[in-house]
């Protein structure tokens, strides 16, 4: 770990531009693969986490790899997302015992998760799922660390409309389990996990404050297998577009209003958000 401190700490003396460039060229790529990665997957770091969202002060023990961990210590992950989701869950919910449930769908190395549970959840419940084995089980050490077995759930499973398996990328750091876009050397390092849907998943539950989607490609195909929740239990729901418009339209048609990154409406007919905040009618 103290090995893996150093490589942060040469990674963040690297200028961003020149960032860019290893990261995308291919002739640098055994530097690479040898600074940040190891035969079993990538290198591992513990980083400190100290921010404030809206009224919280979060302090808490992140795991990820160099790249990911280096940027939520210096600047954070998804902080407008995360501002957001306390706004609205404050102005739509209004649960001031601070006992949220939330659905993280492609939680990666978990950091919203570590943000809910130390915030608004902090008597309520985080459901995580993450399929990527390897990233789970930094997700899982970053749970221990901060003692939240008790308000994190997490699952190493991925999401769909319908439960059986999916075969995900192992050569990747990120929660896509979307078929035929992956190259031929990831597809010599794939595994098969469990898919569930989350009607079924929360079958039993009476109440559900907010989902967010963020797995690279197949958000339609997880909210087509809400749909009982969505009507039955009406949660404010946060997804990554990814310029699929019929995320819209499904939405829609659930009686959601949609917003864009600063929680105004949009025209559909323009670029669309990153990502939408859609609140039950």
């Amino acid at each position: 770990m103290q090995m893996n401190s150093l490589r942060a700490f040469i990674y963040k003396s690297i200028p961003k531009s020149w960032r860019k460039n290893l990261g995308g060229s291919k002739l640098l790529k055994p530097i690479r693969d040898s600074f940040f990665r190891t035969r079993s997957g990538f290198r591992e770091l513990q980083v400190p986490i100290l921010k404030k969202y809206g009224t919280y002060k979060v302090k808490f023990q992140f795991v990820g790899s160099i790249q990911i961990a280096s940027k939520a210590k210096e600047r954070g992950i998804e902080t407008t997302l995360l501002r957001n989701t306390l706004a609205l869950l404050k102005a739509q919910k209004n649960r001031p015992t601070n006992d949220y449930i939330i659905a993280d769908v492609g939680t990666n190395f978990g950091f919203l998760s570590l943000v809910w549970a130390n915030s608004v959840c902090q008597q309520g419940k985080v459901y995580s799922f993450e399929p990527h084995p390897t990233i789970f089980k930094s997700f899982k050490k970053a749970i221990a660390l901060n003692n939240l077995e008790a308000i994190i759930t997490a699952n190493n499973v991925a999401v769909g409309k319908e439960e059986g398996s999916v075969s995900i990328s192992l050569a990747s750091t990120t929660s896509n389990t979307k078929k035929g876009e992956v190259t031929d050397v990831q597809l010599k390092e794939t595994t098969t996990v469990p898919m569930i849907c989350l009607d079924h998943y929360f079958k039993e539950m009476d109440r559900l404050d907010l989902i967010k989607i963020d797995v690279d490609g197949i958000e339609l195909q997880i909210l087509q297998g809400a749909s009982s929740i969505l009507d039955k239990l009406r949660p404010i729901v946060v997804v990554e577009m990814n310029g699929d418009k019929a995320i819209c339209n499904y939405l829609q048609q659930k009686r959601y209003t949609l917003l864009d990154m600063n929680l105004k409406a949009f025209d559909l007919k323009e670029t669309l958000p990153l990502n939408i905040f859609c609140i039950p009618n």
